[in-house]
């Protein structure tokens, strides 16, 4: 028997995003795990107007089920 390989994929936001409400990453989060991606990464931004990555990735724990999350 051979074996299975699973191809996993996420999404970055990275450090330039535009997403500047909760809301718009809850819906961004949802559709990411309806589509099937794996997992959701968040960039800290030192100086600059950005939201924190731990308080979103308690957002998007409330808003999803399977999708993975972390800070990259």
């Amino acid at each position: 028997m051979e074996p299975q390989l699973k191809v996993r994929i996420g999404f970055g936001l990275g450090t330039r995003s535009e997403v500047k409400k909760p809301n718009d990453l809850g819906e961004l989060a949802e559709n990411l795990e309806r589509l099937k991606f794996d997992s959701l990464w968040f960039s800290e931004r030192v100086a600059g107007s950005s939201l924190d990555p731990l308080v979103l990735m308690s957002w998007i724990a409330g808003r999803t089920q399977k999708l993975k999350f972390g800070p990259s």
